[in-house]
Formats: structure tokens, sequence, C-alpha cells
């Protein structure tokens, strides 16, 4: 497998038998085959997006050369830091193309994947008007309300680990606590494999979209510091302020995986139920919920996955 093939390959499908899907907030119903003429038509709009973007990226590059043989044969400053500007969004485009699960390259990878399947994922509740079909590798709307739109949009596809029966068990197992926070009720179960993946899977999430962000402002912030060598220290403050301000978000976002790791490491959520006094003894209010002790996020509430698990 060679250099490209490695950074745009397409990962395995993932396993339905203990997780859910959901995507935008809206449950898996059912999983449909592509019949003969709609995958053929899918695979002529494939062909025909990725040679239109394929012919773009060409002309991209050639327009890069000219510029750079021109500052060769007609030197001047200006001209140098205009094929400096150049290369720099050269070298975003790249890692943009190879990185970016939007890049039309990657998209196409995943797009060939989706065709060799053949199938889409539907996903339905009562609150809408239509149904929204996905497919499922690329992530791309195939259908919504049975009508298919004009451009590629995407859908990112949740897998969110089922809630294990041992759950509703441990509920019965919670002590009653008084304390200066107020009175509830309190406890613990273990995290089943399947959700210490899905918290696994969110980290790299995190990971992985601010490693993509963060070359290209690490690209814009050098280019702003090559710039600030032709006497200007405006341009070289501007710089370091905008690479301390990401270096801060790069920060917390680092602190956030580590405490997700930290919990998918040690197992266990938090079980806790709020509780009133009545005739002397607590009595539960309302229904439990689920924290994660470490990175101190709602996992579940009444033994559904908490909301945000359901949107990326």
């Amino acid at each position: 497998m060679g250099f490209i093939d490695a950074l745009t390959s397409v990962a395995e499908p993932r396993r339905l038998d203990d997780c859910d899907e959901w995507c935008v907030g809206l449950p898996l119903v059912s999983i449909r085959i592509l019949d003969r003429c709609e995958q053929d038509t899918l695979h002529a709009q494939v062909n025909e997006q990725f040679a239109r973007q394929q012919a773009a990226s060409i002309s991209f590059a050639i327009i890069f050369v000219a510029v750079y043989i021109t500052t060769i044969l007609f030197p001047s400053p200006s001209a140098f830091w205009i094929t400096a500007a150049s290369a720099s969004l050269i070298g975003m485009f790249v890692v943009w193309l190879l990185c970016d699960p939007e890049s039309w390259l990657r998209r196409y990878r995943l797009l060939q994947a989706d065709l060799s399947v053949g199938v889409v994922h539907r996903f339905y509740n009562s609150d809408c008007d239509g149904d929204l079909e996905v497919l499922p590798r690329s992530e791309l709307v195939y259908l919504a309300n049975n009508v298919s739109p004009r451009k590629w949009r995407r859908a990112p596809i949740i897998a969110i680990a089922k809630t294990p029966p041992i759950a509703s068990m441990a509920i019965d197992w919670l002590q009653p606590i008084q304390g200066p926070v107020g009175r509830f009720f309190s406890g613990k179960r273990a995290l089943s494999m399947a959700e210490r993946e899905e918290i696994r899977r969110w980290a790299s999430l995190i990971i992985d979209e601010r490693l993509r962000h963060s070359v290209n402002y690490v690209c814009w912030a050098a280019m702003l510091g090559i710039l600030s060598k032709s006497g200007s220290p405006d341009l070289f403050y501007a710089a370091l302020a905008f690479t301390g301000y990401i270096g801060t978000r790069m920060l917390q976002d680092i602190q956030s995986v580590l405490a997700l790791n930290k919990d998918a490491d040690f197992g266990v959520v938090v079980i806790n139920q709020r509780a009133k006094m009545t005739d002397g003894a607590l009595t539960p209010i309302g229904s439990p919920s689920e924290f994660l002790p470490k990175a101190k996020l709602k996992w579940t509430e009444d033994g559904a996955a908490a909301d945000w698990r359901k949107l990326f």
C-alpha cells in the first residue's frame, strides 16, 4: 500500500450488535439495499464529481508553478512574497486533501467503499416529516425526505454503545447520602467494553479534529512569522498571539482527551439520583443519571444515552 493510499484508507465498518447508530439526533431504523439503477446513478455521480475536483486541483497546481517560474524569471520582493503565500496555501491544501474527511480525495475513497457495499442507513423518528438516508462509509446524505440533495452533504453517524442490563440492576444498589451539596442516592457500576470503546472513540475524534486544524494554524502562524522579518514587529506579535490562542485551545482539548481516556481505563460511572426527606427517610426524586467521574460528563439519563452522545 502506497503512502497516499495509507493516509486515505477506509476503516472497517462498525459493529451494530453492541451499538446503536444515530445521525444528527435521529436513530437508525433500518438498512436498505440500493437497486441496480440507484447504484449505476450513484456511480456516475461519484465519477463526475471526482473528475471535476481533480481538474480543479490540477489547475490550482499549474497556477502555482506558473507563479513560481515567474518569480525566477522576474525576481522582485513582491513576487517573492506572493510565491511564499502561494506555497503556504499549497501546503494547507495538501494537508486538507489527505487528512480532512470533507476533502474530495477521501470522499471519493469512502464513496467507492459505499458503492462496493450498496446499502444506505435509514434514520427516522416521529418528530420528523420524513426519513434521512445516509451512505454509511462516507456519511453523505443520499436522500432527505425522499429528495436527493443537490450537493453532497455530510451527516456524521455516531455509534453509541447500548446501555448494559447491569445498569438497571445497579439502581437498586444506590445508597442514600446527605451532604453539603444536597440529598441524593449514589452508587457506581462498571462500564461495558462497548461503552469503554465509545469513550475512546470520542477522545480520538477530538484529537483528530484538532490535529487537522492545528496543521493549518501552524502554517499560517509560520507565514506571519516570516513576514515579520520584513520589518514589521506587529506581524510577529500577531503571529505569537495567534499561536498562543491556538495552544490554549489545544491544551484544553488535551485535558479533555486525557480525562476521557482515564474514564475508559477506569471503567466506572457514578450514578446519582436526587432525593427528598419524607417522614424522616430519604425517597428518590426523578430519574437516575450516570456521570463519567474524570471527564465530568453526563453519560446516561434514565437508562438512555445523554444527548451529547447522539450529536457529532
